[in-house]
């Protein structure tokens, strides 16, 4: 049986769009991820172009890779990144969380002024040694 395609061409712009688009569309449509996502933190979502994840080399930890749009009027950092690193030495476990430090342009820092409450607080460090409390006794690292 021969199957025929239809050859057609998309303005690569388009598939850009569609690209970003998806990302923050996914995003929105995660419940956990959604609730972090503050009004004021959409517009310079939708500069995101694209969310990776890896494994560290050692296996014991991930990172997350957030590639934003170089006309992003936000912050100058093309890319983000939230590294978790598990650590268990036999006697107890520990968990960081690194973050990328973001690089505001002057006036764009979501993170602060009247309401503070930003997704863009997830690239803050954090360390914790009771990785099933993490959210109630992590000890900054910024």
């Amino acid at each position: 049986m021969v199957r025929h395609a239809k050859l057609f061409f998309v303005d690569q712009r388009d598939v850009m769009l569609l690209k970003e688009s998806l990302s923050f569309t996914a995003m929105i449509a995660n419940k956990m991820v959604s609730k972090q996502i503050a009004e004021k933190d959409k517009e310079a979502l939708n500069f995101l172009n694209d969310i990776e994840s890896r494994r560290t080399a050692d296996l014991k930890g991930f990172e997350l890779e957030f590639t934003f749009d170089d006309r992003n009027p936000y912050f100058k950092n093309k890319v983000l990144t939230k590294k978790y690193e598990v650590k268990d030495d036999n006697q107890s476990v520990s968990l960081k969380a690194l973050g990328t430090k973001i690089d505001w342009y002057p006036s764009q820092n979501l993170t602060q002024g009247k309401s503070s409450e930003s997704f863009f607080k997830f690239f803050n460090s954090y360390a914790s040694l009771d990785p099933l409390s993490f959210d109630n006794e992590a000890v900054s690292l910024d």
